[in-house]
């Protein structure tokens, strides 16, 4: 199909160059840039998952944070 684009005169000096650079035409350059920015659109993103590594290090205390005494003497003393 034929059609009309307007792009940046900037833009299209870069696209014709990138077009030669590569042995290929202006217009497959364009349609392969519309279809990978179509592909990257239509894809659903994976739901991001955080894994933590965990470890054990130092000894275990036994002191929750909301026991604020005991708390603050832990920090102090260490014991």
């Amino acid at each position: 199909m034929k059609t009309t684009l307007y792009l940046d005169p900037e833009l299209m000096r870069a696209a014709k160059k990138q077009a030669l650079k590569d042995g290929i035409s202006l217009t497959k350059l364009v349609e392969f840039s519309v279809r990978d920015y179509l592909d990257a659109a239509n894809t659903p993103n994976e739901p991001f998952q955080l894994n933590l590594l965990t470890k054990k290090c130092g000894p275990d205390i036994d002191v929750k944070l909301s026991d604020r005494k005991k708390f603050y003497k832990l920090m102090e003393d260490g014991n």
